[in-house]
């Protein structure tokens, strides 16, 4: 083999170690991301001004919905979509606009479409009542 031929060689086995370090680093980064999220989202969420919970999202992908017969379930898809179905499988979808560890806020979606109104959970009462800031 020439010395033309091994630089080539090892130019392609360089650039495929490349791809596959990247490619990892993505999942792992994407992978810890959507478990950042679901442990954030896992919690009883309050509307704005409501003093009564609206729904309660747990860890292991159930949900209580109160006023609702029995448990539904919710999942994050594509880490900014989350669907909540009722036991009977009537599903509502909420695109995430905002998550941290007091409120959610997020756009309903109906028919693929994103309604223009941003509505915000707290997980507490008390935070319900207050205005949101973000600084």
């Amino acid at each position: 083999m020439s010395k033309k031929e091994k630089t080539i060689l090892y130019t392609i086995c360089a650039v495929i170690v490349c791809a596959v370090v990247a490619v990892c680093v993505t999942q792992n980064t994407t992978g810890s991301r959507e478990k950042e999220m679901k442990k954030l989202l896992a919690n009883n969420w309050y509307r704005q001004w409501s003093e009564s919970v609206s729904f309660t999202l747990y860890d292991d992908g159930t949900v209580t919905i109160p006023g609702s017969y029995g448990q539904g379930k919710w999942a994050l898809v594509n880490d900014d979509v989350l669907k909540i179905s009722d036991f009977y499988g009537e599903t509502m979808t909420l695109k995430i606009d905002d998550l941290d560890d007091q409120w959610l806020v997020v756009y309903e979606m109906e028919n693929g479409q994103q309604s223009e109104e941003k509505i915000t959970f707290w997980n507490t009462a008390e935070g319900a009542q207050t205005l949101r800031a973000k600084f």
